[in-house]
């Protein structure tokens, strides 16, 4: 395609599945407020396309800029409630964005391996994030919005440099390999939180201290495995089981903590251990 820029006219409202697919020549696009609805990988594959700019309250199917490798730059200035997933997904040099207001759900796999993305502001008004949302993405910090009561599965994971986690008391859950290979020393739990699902923890190799907050009941499959700098750890009364592998290769921990008394300590039941290096 040699299509280098485009000024869509004001009255158009809709643009169709793959209407720009590999238009390699596209730098730059401009939705105007007269679009109601972009559908499925409206523009995937743009692959010269840095920065995008929409204007209404728009609704999007899924994939809208998927794999725009040099997209740079997005900018949302209105009202919209819900970004589909793969948004943005290997969007691989994107490093700015500006969230439209109100937005409630960011879709799975949104900015997944958005490999530059390394810093980013999550509206206070989300409360749902997809999973795989924030997977293999340079962040550092994250703040977990307010509203937000479950970390999706796998949302943070693979996100080496992310070393700042900030999670509110309105989360009850976090989800499977949520934070799994992840940067951060210490990381602080809600204490009314009730569930951390398996290999929620997996490979956090810089992991040192951590308290289980009272809720808990069962320590998941996996959930702390390869966390090999681990040497603290608090574990409630309310615990009843460790499941398998939980602490697998956590070779430094020398220190557990137990909130209860020594008879509920030996009626917790603990899987075995799998036999593996390390």
């Amino acid at each position: 395609s040699a299509i280098s820029s485009i000024t869509l006219p004001d009255n158009i409202t809709q643009i169709e599945e793959g209407t720009f697919y590999a238009c390699s020549d596209l730098t730059s696009i401009i939705i105007p407020n007269s679009v109601v609805q972009i559908k499925k990988e409206a523009f995937y594959k743009c692959a010269s396309l840095t920065d995008a700019v929409i204007l209404g309250k728009t609704e999007f199917d899924s994939g809208t800029f998927k794999g725009c490798k040099n997209l740079v730059a997005v900018s949302f200035r209105n009202s919209i409630r819900v970004l589909p997933n793969e948004m943005f997904r290997e969007c691989v040099k994107l490093q700015n964005i500006v969230f439209p207001t109100e937005v409630k759900k960011l879709g799975g796999y949104i900015f997944y391996r958005c490999n530059l993305l390394s810093e980013i502001v999550i509206p206070e008004t989300v409360t749902e994030i997809g999973d795989y949302g924030f997977a293999y993405t340079a962040l550092q910090t994250v703040k977990i919005p307010n509203g937000m009561t479950e970390i999706g599965n796998w949302v943070f994971c693979e996100c080496k440099n992310l070393n700042n986690v900030t999670i509110p008391e309105t989360v009850k859950i976090i989800g499977e390999g949520a934070f799994s290979d992840c940067a951060f020393v210490k990381i602080s739990l809600p204490k009314r939180m009730s569930q951390i699902k398996n290999v929620a923890f997996w490979n956090c190799s810089a992991l040192r201290k951590i308290a289980l907050p009272e809720g808990i009941t069962v320590i998941e499959t996996q959930a702390f495995e390869g966390c090999v700098s681990l040497t603290d750890i608090y574990i409630p009364a309310s615990v009843i089981k460790v499941k398998s592998d939980a602490f697998n290769r956590c070779k430094s921990l020398s220190n557990v903590y137990f909130g209860g008394s020594e008879e509920l300590w030996k009626q917790i039941v603990i899987a075995e251990t799998s036999a593996s290096p390390g």
